[in-house]
């Protein structure tokens, strides 16, 4: 009868180490989701460096065309101004992306903070549901937050284009204005000079006869 006896308590300690083994998967899951969160916000980072990347090197493509053609239609003078404003633009763009790249890095460290607290709001928490829900939520939160931050991106380097056209096709106008002016002067001098000689000959025809 005894050795029956020792035979159920053997069994009972096998379910004991089938439960741990459904709390460990549980853990499992848990480090899975986690790993899944990092993963998104490491490809979203990469995405938007990216994208700020790309649009650097479009901007500095068109700076350097409109460079060429200030080169083509103005003179060094002027050339060398407008040289010093696209610098100044170029640093004012720099600056702005550097501080979007700051804003991001903030929200990433706060996305993470998010997470970690809902990570120990889970770890109160023992119903499997509420962890599902909370961690829908950081990443509804995290989308939402993204998506703010690329059409504030977008917005200003719209606004940074448009400023810079407007200055361009205001220096432009300047330009021909001055150019016009410079063109019609030189002119009238040269026409002037003509008349006079003509005078003259004809004076000097006249005394000869």
């Amino acid at each position: 009868m005894n050795d029956d006896d020792d035979d159920d308590n053997d069994d009972d300690v096998d379910d004991d180490d089938d439960t741990d083994d459904d709390d460990d998967d549980d853990d499992d899951d848990d480090d899975d989701d986690d790993d899944g969160m990092m993963m998104m916000m490491m490809m979203m980072m990469m995405m938007m460096i990216r994208m700020m990347m790309m649009m650097i090197i479009r901007m500095m493509m068109m700076m350097m065309m409109m460079m060429m053609m200030m080169m083509m239609m103005i003179r060094m003078i002027m050339m060398m101004m407008m040289m010093m404003m696209m610098m100044m633009m170029m640093m004012m763009m720099i600056r702005m992306i550097m501080m979007m790249m700051m804003m991001m890095m903030m929200m990433m460290m706060m996305m993470m903070m998010m997470t970690m607290m809902f990570d120990d709001d889970d770890d109160d928490d023992d119903d499997d549901d509420d962890d599902d829900d909370d961690s829908d939520d950081g990443m509804m939160m995290m989308m939402m937050m993204m998506m703010m931050m690329i059409r504030m991106m977008i917005r200003m380097m719209m606004m940074m284009m448009m400023m810079m056209m407007m200055m361009m096709i205001r220096m432009m106008i300047r330009m021909m204005i001055r150019d016009d002016d410079d063109s019609d002067d030189s002119d009238d001098d040269s026409d002037d000079d003509s008349d006079d000689d003509d005078d003259d000959s004809d004076d000097d025809d006249s005394d000869d006869s």
